[in-house]
């Protein structure tokens, strides 16, 4: 599709191959029901559900996977171009200087709902902000990083429990109180649940793979790759039960 067509006429056609409104819309409404609904349960209070701190942090959340797919998009762009020219990017539907602006607003509708709901929760985005543009410069050291795959994604993972420290802060820091007790127990389970996903999208059959693009099923094997896989839902399951203790 030429450059020349409406930006959201191309933007349409780019979310629904890279980033589905409608099923990371429903994804993040779960995400920020869960992180804001525990929060609630955890500081055991009598009072009216948070229901400004859930859209605050559904709008956030959406904002920040929105902006981690950008940073992908960047930091993929050559192997893009080289591998996977079918995807939106590399064959011009949209520019990544339009998407960078698109983050940029998300990013200025995140802010101003963060000062709307508590000014104190800032600390919170920066922190997510922050730990995303390490990524997106894989911290300085993305020769040496690309060659040690683990570390890599365990390194990237880190950006789930920073996105629900500020998901639940939503509710506890906007209340003027200190994280409820079991915190670390929901950041864990968010950061097994980013593996299980990480690796799970990476899991492919020989048939699926494709030259260039690396998985984790080429790198470590199906069966290793598959037992990681297995090992991070059952971390992901024990710390569920933990922080729902």
């Amino acid at each position: 599709m030429p450059a020349e067509k409406g930006l959201l006429r191309r933007f349409a056609v780019y979310q629904a191959e890279r980033f589905p409104l409608g099923v990371y819309a429903l994804l993040m409404a779960v995400l920020a029901a869960g992180a804001v609904g525990w929060t609630q349960a955890a500081r055991a209070a009598a009072e009216p559900y948070p229901w400004a701190a859930l859209g605050v942090a559904f709008v956030a959340l959406l904002g920040f996977f929105f902006q981690l797919r950008v940073a992908d998009e960047y930091k993929d762009y050559e192997t893009d171009r080289a591998h996977r020219p079918y995807r939106p990017v590399p064959r011009g539907v949209i520019r990544l200087r339009e998407l960078a602006w698109m983050a940029v607003a998300a990013g200025v509708l995140q802010a101003l709902l963060t000062l709307w709901l508590a000014p104190a929760l800032l600390w919170a985005l920066l922190a997510v902000w922050g730990y995303m543009a390490l990524m997106r410069w894989e911290f300085g050291v993305g020769g040496w990083l690309h060659g040690q795959p683990l570390l890599y994604m365990l390194s990237h993972m880190v950006a789930l429990p920073l996105i629900f420290v500020y998901a639940t802060a939503c509710v506890w820091l906007a209340a003027g109180e200190h994280a409820p007790a079991g915190l670390g127990w929901l950041l864990a389970t968010a950061y097994a649940n980013g593996v299980v996903f990480e690796v799970g999208r990476k899991l492919r059959a020989p048939i699926d793979e494709e030259p260039g693009v690396e998985t984790y099923s080429r790198l470590w094997g199906i069966p290793r790759a598959t037992a990681v896989w297995w090992v991070a839902l059952a971390l992901a399951g024990v710390c569920a039960t933990l922080a729902g203790r």
